[in-house]
């Protein structure tokens, strides 16, 4: 059996307090809770964005398409006379956005006890820590970091029993990366590093696999015991 949906609206439409198309009427859009100034599109491509205030044509209409960000609405008269304000307005797609980024969140926080990703992604929480160094302060041993894609200028010192997970060869680690006594056991893989690795001496059990070392840096392994493979040089 066919089915059919309600069409989508078309135009925005406002009216006064009597009912009466609202000609002329300003439409000031504002980042949400806020009087920062957030622009809307007059088409799906959002490639033209309205005037803000938008001014209301004579039957009181308007096109309006929102960004992925969540909106404050002003809505008044031709002589700024306040009509309403709807706060926390958001569009499908931001809704959707935002329920992915926080299903990412729920999946990854299941699995990885810290998430290292950009500022941004700490921010959104889709991310624990903006450093792998951070990360590592937060864990105890037998716990497990993912680093997401992204450059990581820094050197991270593993001195407990770690899982360390990138993302493969956007995963990219500007520095060294060390194994130092306490680190047995631990576990490295799907990371690009420009400097060296090493397995201190009295580290046991390590196992390395899917590494990339930029070209003429080297991998140092002094420990006993360890697990090599799949390091290729770029």
């Amino acid at each position: 059996m066919a089915t059919a949906e309600l069409g989508p609206v078309l135009k925005q439409r406002f009216f006064d307090a009597n009912g009466v198309p609202l000609a002329g009427g300003l439409l000031n859009t504002y980042a949400a809770g806020t009087t920062t100034p957030l622009a809307t599109y007059t088409d799906q491509g959002a490639g033209t964005p309205n005037a803000n205030p938008i001014v209301l044509d004579s039957g009181g209409y308007c096109n309006l398409w929102l960004g992925a960000s969540s909106y404050k609405f002003v809505l008044t008269d031709s002589l700024s006379n306040a009509i309403f304000t709807v706060d926390n307005v958001q569009s499908i797609a931001g809704k959707i956005t935002a329920a992915l980024s926080a299903f990412q969140a729920n999946v990854l926080g299941g699995l990885y006890t810290r998430i290292v990703g950009s500022a941004a992604q700490v921010t959104a929480g889709t991310a624990t820590d903006s450093t792998i160094a951070g990360a590592i302060s937060n864990c105890v041993s037998g716990n497990n970091i993912l680093i997401l894609p992204g450059t990581y200028t820094e050197n991270p010192n593993i001195a407990i029993k770690l899982t360390i997970e990138g993302s493969g060869g956007g995963c990219i680690i500007s520095g060294s990366i060390t194994f130092a006594s306490g680190s047995d056991y631990s576990y490295l893989r799907g990371i690009r590093t420009t400097q060296s690795i090493t397995l201190n001496s009295g580290v046991n059990g390590v196992i390395v696999e899917e590494v990339f070392l930029a070209s003429g840096k080297t991998f140092i392994d002094n420990s006993t015991g360890s697990m090599v493979s799949g390091i290729q040089e770029t």
